[in-house]
């Protein structure tokens, strides 16, 4: 299947399943470690990672029903889909013009300085502060963008970045510079205006597209 024509809600769900667990809720390893397991004598006990996921849609946290009923869990996974992790298109606008926020006020505090270091009295002419807006068709995301942003939420950050920044100039004027396009450079989250680059899993969306098998 071509990633670039990739996939209706439903699919992305059926991707990210796919790559997370190979669609196991249950797996019949090592039940001696899984007390639940060993005290109820169960022959399953539910799939999860190193990194504290569980079942099917690796959910972290899991509730306890979710962890043992693969219905439920399917039906958690999909609440979480359409609730919270579709929030991540709207909250990709909101990250941004904080990180825009910071980054002006940086370079006015660096410009100012620098002015009064060279003992100039003016102050520095400041570029406008830009909002992006998702309402504003020069800042508007793609249907594969979209998508890419949805499959990035599930294991945790936002997966494009606006091509914005300001910086200071050779005169000590403040001044906005970028094409103001949508970037395909994931990161975490914004932290107080402050962009905290991925830690790990850079690579998790083209993994999940590139992984789907149509079923």
């Amino acid at each position: 299947m071509d990633k670039n024509n990739l996939i209706d809600e439903i699919d992305i769900l059926k991707a990210i399943f796919y790559h997370e667990s190979r669609l196991k809720q249950f797996y019949e390893e090592e039940i001696e470690k899984n007390p639940i397991a060993k005290e109820y004598k169960l022959t399953y006990q539910p799939y999860w990672t190193n990194n504290a996921g569980v079942g099917i849609g690796q959910l972290d946290p899991c509730p306890f029903e979710a962890q043992w009923n693969w219905k439920k869990h399917i039906s958690d996974s999909v609440e979480i889909f359409y609730i919270e992790k579709r929030k991540s298109i709207h909250n990709i606008y909101g990250a941004m013009n904080k990180y825009l926020i910071r980054s002006r006020n940086i370079a006015i505090d660096k410009a100012t300085k620098n002015r009064q270091s060279a003992n100039i009295t003016s102050q520095p002419n400041i570029d406008d502060l830009i909002t992006i807006s998702e309402n504003d068709n020069l800042y508007a995301l793609t249907d594969y963008q979209k998508k890419r942003i949805i499959i990035r939420a599930w294991n945790g950050g936002y997966e494009y970045r606006i091509d914005y920044e300001y910086v200071v100039d050779e005169n000590n004027d403040v001044k906005l510079i970028g094409s103001g396009e949508w970037l395909n450079k994931p990161f975490f989250q914004v932290n107080n205006g402050s962009i905290i680059e991925l830690s790990r899993n850079y690579d998790y969306v083209d993994l999940v597209l590139n992984e789907f098998q149509p079923y």
